[in-house]
């Protein structure tokens, strides 16, 4: 004799009575396989209730009871766990997937369809999505914390709730705490809200067929290229810099690291290189300069780089008429921003990241450079320096991406010894601030070092050479009285 408690205490399971036996029928449950299961009866409050044992190691320790005209309750103080949960310690059923249902009768169905590792969620669907950190207090998938060593080695579980709203809820819930990526959900056929309705339609014939369409949860990130939305083709811009056009070629949503030792030049090519793409391309550049006064030094090498470039004027910008003054303040303000900290600014990473927001959403910047990286404030908590670079180039990247704009850092390099002719080493990626990440996650990269009058510009990383551009050097001689660097193309350059 065995029994189940109730909110009277105990009670004796009973055999099906003969009306309890036609429902099940109705249903299409076969009665041998239910019997097997422990479906009985017991005798509560003058109503004959279906009874559903929940099993575990093989006693009872929870059951759920229901009248034909649909009362339902459980045992008192049951346990929460899985209805048919021994199933998952078959080890002769391992390979099969798991199918979690969201009531007894869909899971039997399943059961007598030749899917034996099916088994059924002891409390139903919830009526809206639980937090998973809420778990511990809602107590609603406590059966889940129950059985996750037995799941570990599922890697096909098949959610089986029903179609409508509440089923969507629990198989989401479902599919977010034992992970997406190896559960799968059911789609019923049209007239069909779950397993046992497709039966009696379809028979288990279409039973199999609803299960064998289960689709995989999405996930987002893992495709197959039939899946990948084509990726808009970027427009490449050239410098028009000559020969350095092979070498350095500028995409939207790329980033950019320069480098070079500290006077250089590295500021005033970069300087070139935006007022090239102005000319040529006309777009608009935000320069975020923390080591240059904008109010002096940006703005000397803007006039006297339009002044030469437009008016073929070389004598300075207040030797200039009235009429070349205002032209050259025009393309100034048409074509340039500027980002520039007060004393009291914190200038770290979120402080930037908001002001190059207005300078692309505002100002409509193409261009941001950000120069130097070293004069930032850099707020590492801890992680080692690496660590942090790694993250700071990271969001870059992604602000470039994000907002369609190509993104520059320039940084200085660690201090290099002389060679015995006392000229300072070229500097290599490698060399700017203590990590490699500058290199590995660069999609360009370019050194500037300026030696015996000429300036080398030296693309030592190219991600997508057949697109932006091929490793290699030109070099350049600046001409201080135009603001143009004018490619070298005879001589030789010492290493």
């Amino acid at each position: 004799m065995s029994y189940v408690t109730t909110v009277d205490g105990r009670a004796e399971l009973l055999p099906l009575s003969e009306v309890q036996t036609n429902f099940l029928m109705e249903r299409g449950i076969d009665l041998e396989v239910a019997i097997r299961l422990g479906v009985q009866s017991i005798k509560f409050r003058g109503y004959d209730w279906l009874a559903f044992p929940y099993y575990q190691d093989g006693e009872i320790v929870n059951a759920k009871f229901r009248t034909l005209d649909k009362k339902f309750m459980q045992s008192k103080g049951g346990e929460k766990i899985f209805y048919n949960k021994d199933v998952l310690s078959d080890v002769t059923l391992k390979s099969d997937p798991l199918i979690i249902f969201e009531g007894e009768i869909d899971c039997l169905t399943a059961i007598q369809c030749g899917f034996p590792r099916s088994i059924s969620v002891p409390d139903g669907a919830p009526s809206k999505n639980i937090d998973p950190e809420r778990d511990e207090v809602s107590m609603k998938y406590s059966y889940l914390q129950n059985a996750f060593s037995l799941l570990d080695d599922c890697k096909e579980i098949i959610i089986a709730t029903d179609g409508d709203a509440s089923g969507h809820v629990l198989r989401d819930d479902l599919s977010i705490r034992l992970s997406k990526a190896r559960c799968k959900y059911l789609n019923y056929p049209q007239g069909c809200k779950d397993l046992n309705e497709t039966f009696l339609k379809y028979g288990e014939r279409g039973v199999k067929e609803t299960i064998a369409r289960a689709k995989w949860c999405k996930v987002d990130g893992v495709y197959e290229f039939s899946e990948l939305p084509p990726i808009e083709e970027k427009f490449v811009y050239e410098l028009n810099m000559g020969r350095f056009d092979e070498n350095f070629k500028l995409r939207k949503g790329d980033f950019t690291v320069v480098t070079g030792h500290p006077s250089s030049g590295k500021s005033t090519f970069v300087n070139h290189m935006m007022c090239q793409l102005v000319k040529n391309h006309k777009l608009k550049i935000g320069f975020a300069s923390f080591e240059q006064k904008p109010q002096t030094d940006h703005l000397r090498l803007l006039r006297k780089w339009f002044l030469f470039e437009y008016e073929l004027f070389t004598e300075g910008y207040f030797n200039a008429d009235a009429l070349r003054q205002r032209r050259c303040t025009d393309w100034i303000d048409k074509n340039f921003s500027v980002i520039v900290p007060s004393f009291e600014d914190m200038v770290d990473l979120p402080w930037l990241i908001e002001k190059m927001q207005v300078a692309v959403l505002q100002k409509n910047c193409d261009v941001i450079v950000i120069d130097p990286f070293n004069e930032l404030d850099h707020d590492t908590t801890g992680d080692p320096m690496r660590l942090y670079i790694g993250q700071f180039i990271k969001t870059l990247k992604r602000f470039a991406s994000r907002h369609d704009v190509h993104v520059i850092v320039v940084a200085h390099p660690r201090k290099l010894s002389k060679d015995k002719d006392g000229n300072i080493e070229i500097p290599n990626l490698y060399d700017i601030e203590e990590s490699s990440m500058w290199y590995n996650k660069t999609d360009l990269g370019l050194i500037i070092h300026r030696q015996d009058g000429l300036t080398l510009a030296r693309v030592a990383k190219s991600r997508y050479e057949d697109m932006i551009g091929k490793r290699g050097q030109k070099l350049f001689m600046f001409d201080e009285t135009s603001g143009h660097f004018n490619e070298y193309v005879d001589g030789a350059f010492k290493e």
